[in-house]
């Protein structure tokens, strides 16, 4: 089934750049999947509006071919929740990193809030939830998430808000970001900042590392990433 959403508000979370976008329904039959980067990785959607230029996971189009180009199309596990609540009867306890191969927070969630519900549940059932976004979405869902073990994590790949537009043409602005950070960790919760892809040339230079970093350590932020950019097909 294939929906084209048209909305003129998304719970005032960058929804404008689903007017344009795909959207279709799809099922699945596992959501919670073991991986490398921690035990478990968590996905409610397959694709991304953020349309980031350089994101790695567009190479995911070569097992699930789409006719769009990445950024214009997002497959709904509509499914998600109830998936999610079987695979709990058996899964052992461990940290899930939301999410690994979309954002999590991006715009269709404001709407079909799969990603809050599986949160939800992996914490009542005593996961580690570690979260990695470009939305400030995720601030939505502190109910659910102070007083548990769980990570708050952004990306942030330059301090630059023109070159932000440029390459993370539908994320949230950077100075958003950071107030998702501030506000969680006002909430109790642990903070982190993912600085990549560092893109080569554009915010890998000296000045620009400085300035992140310092902005990293007077957010006190309790853990830091740094990525280079991957050069894999079509990034």
């Amino acid at each position: 089934m294939i929906i084209t959403k048209k909305r003129d508000k998304l719970h005032g979370f960058a929804a404008g750049n689903l007017s344009k976008t795909i959207i279709r329904k799809v099922s699945c039959k596992n959501l919670l999947n073991r991986t490398s980067i921690s035990d478990y990785s968590l996905n409610c959607y397959r694709g991304c509006a953020h349309g980031c230029i350089y994101c790695y996971a567009r190479f995911m189009q070569r097992f699930h071919p789409h006719p769009e180009p990445w950024g214009k199309f997002v497959d709904i596990k509509v499914n998600a929740v109830e998936v999610l609540q079987r695979q709990l009867h058996r899964a052992k306890p461990g940290e899930v990193f939301v999410s690994s191969a979309c954002d999590g927070w991006q715009p269709a969630e404001a709407e079909w809030e799969l990603t809050r519900c599986c949160c939800k549940l992996l914490l009542e059932h005593g996961f580690q939830v570690n979260i990695l976004t470009k939305s400030a979405l995720v601030l939505r869902d502190l109910d659910i998430l102070v007083g548990h073990n769980v990570r708050v994590g952004v990306t942030v790949t330059t301090l630059d808000e023109g070159l932000r537009r440029l390459w993370e043409p539908h994320s949230s602005p950077i100075q958003e970001r950071f107030r998702v950070i501030e506000q969680s960790r006002q909430a109790g919760l642990k903070t982190a900042i993912m600085f990549g892809p560092l893109l080569p040339f554009l915010s890998d230079n000296q000045t620009s590392l400085n300035s992140m970093f310092q902005r990293a350590a007077d957010l006190k932020i309790d853990v830091i990433w740094v990525d280079a950019l991957n050069p894999r097909p079509k990034v």
